[in-house]
């Protein structure tokens, strides 16, 4: 018999049962939470069953890099953007198709980055099949901002396999 999971309420304990069940892996590229994500999830004991990798591409550079891309050409690439999320995305899902990939890309300050004021930041979640991209917005510190970022992540992880992915009721 198969149930869906809990939504974000479920405790970390549900997403790392339903991850390890499933055999599935994920894997994170972010930008403005510089790592949270990552070592949110590998906080949590047998992080490395279900923990592929994440990676922290920060400045344009590297972004430019990761992607093949010219310096030239990611500069015109809006930064906190739909668009970088998605280019992310499906690049690190080229190099391991198999996993669920998570992005963050945003604006945590001091001041505003072309047209996005401090606060403005996207998160995407793909597995190669399903992809949903949401825009987010928080006020406070730079660390709040973050942290803002990091639950929307969670909890878009939550829903994503909730809707995605069915566990089995041992």
């Amino acid at each position: 018999m198969f149930t869906k999971i809990g939504v974000f309420l479920s405790p970390m304990n549900n997403l790392i049962k339903t991850l390890a069940d499933l055999n599935l892996q994920i894997q994170t590229i972010e930008s403005f939470t510089g790592g949270s994500l990552s070592h949110h999830f590998i906080q949590h004991s047998g992080a490395s069953q279900w923990f592929k990798q994440g990676l922290v591409l920060y400045q344009l550079e590297t972004k430019a890099k990761f992607l093949g891309l010219s310096l030239e050409a990611m500069k015109k690439i809006d930064p906190v953007s739909e668009q970088l999320i998605k280019l992310c995305l499906n690049k690190a899902l080229l190099m391991f198709p198999n996993t669920i990939t998570m992005m963050t890309t945003g604006n945590a300050g001091p001041t505003k980055q072309g047209n996005h004021p401090v606060g403005d930041f996207y998160i995407g979640i793909s597995d190669g099949k399903h992809e949903q991209i949401q825009f987010g917005q928080a006020k406070g510190s730079r660390k709040q901002i973050q942290q803002a970022g990091l639950k929307m992540a969670l909890k878009m992880l939550s829903e994503f396999l909730s809707t995605y992915y069915v566990v089995s009721t041992k």
